[in-house]
């Protein structure tokens, strides 16, 4: 089975914060996310994050190493698909080398890596990138970016934030 989401921003109070998300520390969301993946998707499914699955800001620029260590917990399959946090993980710890990252992130459990997917489901075309902007208009698209407005539809597709 394929499940998909987009900004869950591991590790990042700020986030749980500005999102208004009902929990008091990073670390009671981080394992609600991790129990409620695993309750839900079994060994041999695909959870694809459309972007921002790790996060990288100012205040709290290495919280993505934390975050990326919880994969290894999580029974499916976690496919990500870059979002704006994983390009600036790229851009300030692996000097813009992609394939580095992409090295990493399977070292620490992550099965794939894209800068956009495009996949072939229940016979329809989906196209899965972090912003709606980077949309494929001859295709379904998935995308996140915009907290707080999963499930919002467009003609072009469906916002799959958290």
């Amino acid at each position: 089975m394929e499940f998909f989401t987009a900004d869950i921003h591991f590790c990042d109070i700020g986030t749980i914060i500005s999102d208004n998300r009902p929990f008091k520390s990073a670390r009671q969301y981080d394992n609600f996310i991790i129990r409620d993946w695993n309750k839900r998707a079994k060994k041999g499914d695909a959870i694809y994050v459309a972007g921002d699955l790790l996060d990288c800001h100012t205040e709290n620029p290495t919280a993505w190493v934390s975050g990326l260590k919880l994969i290894k917990k999580v029974k499916a399959d976690v496919v990500l698909i870059l979002g704006n946090n994983e390009q600036r993980i790229i851009d300030k710890f692996f000097n813009g080398n992609f394939d580095a990252f992409v090295e990493h992130c399977k070292e620490h459990g992550i099965k794939e890596v894209y800068k956009s997917l495009d996949l072939k489901l229940w016979g329809k075309n989906f196209h899965i990138v972090h912003q709606s902007i980077h949309a494929d208009k001859n295709k379904i698209n998935l995308f996140g970016h915009t907290h707080l407005c999963s499930g919002t539809y467009h003609p072009y597709g469906l916002c799959i934030s958290t």
